[in-house]
């Protein structure tokens, strides 16, 4: 119809990157997760997930990588079939778009196949997830601990998942200062180059005294953690949605935008 469409896809992927290296830090200063010589698998290597593995391995963790579209297209070197990655996978981060394939991929057989009592993370869509399943799964123990910021049904989020998961989050794992500002960025440049204005082809809004974070990564996991979390307080954001789940969409629409961080490795 003449439409013309932009888009701003992976404008907040460091943002859930940091989510995700956040939330595992939480599980490990807590004590029931320790991040050394863990294997993180990755399943969706797109925007989000290729930075989600840079991080872990930053980190110090090895990745396993699970896309079945981008091995049909390149190549399966690098990339390991799903069951491998359960069956091998200390912690499952799922990064995939909600389709019809992906309807509550994260099931009773998805869980099975999973180390038991590995850890979840679920920051790409709610209806990935078969919510009973997976409350079920951590309640009985067979999921290690299980972080969810993106739920089916939102804004009236599933109780019983809710009760079930050990970080639990409004929907805000890519919200990040950073984040709205690429997506900003994004929107007016496309505008600008439909309708041929040539001074908004480079458009980035103001910093408005917002900056990135670096985090230098060495060989004291403890200090590492301690970094991370000093710069994102997730337990902060978990406290909020568990102690007033009606307020979600509350939560979401009134959050303070976080600035990000980028992890630097001591060589």
């Amino acid at each position: 119809r003449g439409v013309a469409v932009g888009s701003a896809a992976g404008c907040n992927s460091h943002g859930v990157a940091q989510y995700v290296t956040a939330a595992l830090c939480a599980l490990h200063r807590r004590g029931s997760l320790d991040l050394r010589g863990l294997t993180v698998g990755v399943v969706g290597v797109g925007n989000v997930g290729s930075k989600v593995a840079s991080y872990s391995e930053t980190l110090g963790m090895k990745v396993l990588l699970c896309d079945p579209p981008r091995a049909a297209a390149e190549g399966p070197e690098g990339f390991v079939p799903l069951e491998e990655l359960l069956g091998g996978s200390d912690i499952v981060t799922v990064h995939v778009p909600y389709d019809s394939s992906t309807h509550n991929m994260i099931c009773g057989k998805f869980i099975s196949a999973m180390k038991p009592g590995a850890v979840l993370v679920n920051s790409s869509r709610g209806g990935v997830m078969d919510p009973d399943a997976v409350a079920g799964a951590r309640l009985c123990g067979r999921i290690g601990s299980l972080v969810v910021d993106t739920w089916p049904g939102e804004p009236d989020i599933p109780e019983g998942l809710l009760s079930a998961a050990d970080i639990a989050t409004p929907h805000i794992a890519g919200y990040s200062f950073q984040g709205k500002q690429n997506a900003s960025a994004a929107v007016v440049r496309a505008f600008a180059e439909h309708f041929g204005i040539s001074d908004l082809k480079d458009f980035m809004p103001l910093p408005d005294g917002h900056s990135l974070r670096f985090v230098t990564i060495g060989d004291d996991m403890d200090e590492n953690v301690a970094a991370v979390l000093d710069l994102y307080d997730i337990e902060a954001d978990s406290r909020a949605l568990k102690s007033a789940p009606a307020e979600f969409e509350h939560l979401r629409n009134s959050y303070v935008y976080r600035d990000e961080i980028r992890l630097r490795r001591i060589l």
